[in-house]
């Protein structure tokens, strides 16, 4: 974490400004339905960012989507929590591959 910390500290704060505002403006939300290939949200129990009740919709409006909370994880829960995270992705991607 402090590594990723680090590195956040080199960001341009102008970059990052526009970064956040680019996703503040993007919203597919209504055409989420139109995704049918399974989907795997994976959320921190703890982000801020996109709380588990946003994970839960996107769960609802996507046909074929399932959803995992990984306790004790924040936004990086692939950082956080990597071997928790690995082997959900896995697991996943085993289900996908069995069932086309």
């Amino acid at each position: 974490m402090k590594r990723a910390g680090a590195k956040m500290s080199l960001i341009n704060p102008w970059i990052m400004q526009r970064d956040l505002s680019a996703c503040d403006n993007f919203d597919i939300s209504d055409r989420l339905g139109e995704i049918t290939i399974p989907a795997f949200v994976i959320i921190g129990e703890h982000d801020d960012l996109i709380p588990p009740s946003v994970a839960k919709q996107l769960e609802v409006s996507l046909p074929r989507a399932d959803i995992a909370v990984i306790r004790g994880a924040n936004h990086s829960p692939m950082i956080e929590r990597p071997d928790k995270f690995n082997r959900l992705l896995s697991k996943f991607l085993k289900w996908v591959e069995s069932n086309p």
